[in-house]
């Protein structure tokens, strides 16, 4: 299971040296909020700088909280041991983060040294990434356990009941219960990103290909528009990474049906149902 996000301890902060304590709270780092107008390149290069905040702080305390009980200023008992433990657990794991992250960097703007343009925001870059390999993964497409991964979701998502001896399915776009027939099951990211690409979006260190985080139940018309790229799926920008809305990227289609008495656009901007279905993720 993949881990979140390490939180920061402070629980003996308040015992350590005065120093030591001010030290600390120079190192400590501050929250940090999501800026949608930053430039790819910014974004990753932000988090990077906070991930080695956060690392420097944790080591330091580590460090801190190692020389008072060498001091005999705190006695090392069982509670002390268990928060120099986690802390070097929390040490490792922002570090795995960080290489992953600098990794990640480094491969996207080698990316963006073949044609893509420097100024592209967060969003922008993802779309074009996504419906990338959205096409690629449909036309190499591998053996997969399609039927136990639509299971999986659907039980996770809570998007199937039975009423009446039918089944039924819930479609995250439509926002409505349909036939279970009528309803596919679709991988948010897709399945030829590697384990640390997808985990990275959905702020984890590392996701399998059949978490079931990553599926979501579509009428099956969507779900085939999708898989062309004709909409992406992309995660809206504010805070951690937690909902997810719709784009129709084929304007072309605009007029066309989906299924009876539902055409691909709706809002006059945004296209395929993003200002009113927006697709909520929750952890």
């Amino acid at each position: 299971m993949a881990h979140k996000r390490p939180r920061i301890l402070s629980a003996f902060l308040s015992h350590l040296p005065d120093e030591d304590r001010v030290k600390l709270q120079q190192e400590q780092p501050l929250p940090t909020n999501h800026n949608p107008q930053l430039s790819l390149e910014e974004f990753m290069e932000k988090n990077i700088q906070d991930l080695g905040s956060r690392l420097n702080y944790v080591k330091e305390y580590w460090k801190a909280l190692q020389a008072s009980c060498r001091q005999s200023l705190i006695i090392k008992d069982k509670k002390v041991e268990e928060e120099l433990r986690e802390l070097e657990d929390i040490r490792l794991e922002l570090e795995i983060e960080t290489y992953t992250v600098k990794r990640q960097k480094r491969l996207i703007l080698d990316d963006m040294k073949d044609g893509y343009p420097s100024t592209w925001k967060i969003e922008d870059a993802y779309i074009a990434a996504i419906r990338t390999k959205t096409m690629a993964a449909t036309i190499n497409k591998r053996r997969f356990r399609q039927t136990e991964f639509k299971k999986v979701v659907a039980d996770y998502l809570q998007a199937q009941r039975q009423t009446e001896g039918l089944k039924y399915m819930w479609c995250h776009i439509l926002g409505d219960w349909l036939e279970a027939r009528l309803v596919k099951t679709a991988h948010i990211v897709p399945k030829s990103l590697d384990p640390d690409a997808i985990g990275y979006v959905f702020g984890a260190f590392s996701m399998t290909l059949d978490d079931e985080r990553n599926g979501i139940t579509l009428h099956h018309s969507i779900e085939e528009a999708f898989d062309r790229g004709t909409i992406v799926i992309v995660p809206v920008a504010e805070g951690q990474i937690k909902r997810w809305k719709c784009v129709l990227m084929d304007q072309t289609k605009q007029k066309l049906m989906v299924m009876p008495g539902v055409k691909w656009q709706v809002g006059p901007r945004q296209g395929l149902f993003s200002s009113l279905y927006p697709l909520l993720y929750q952890p």
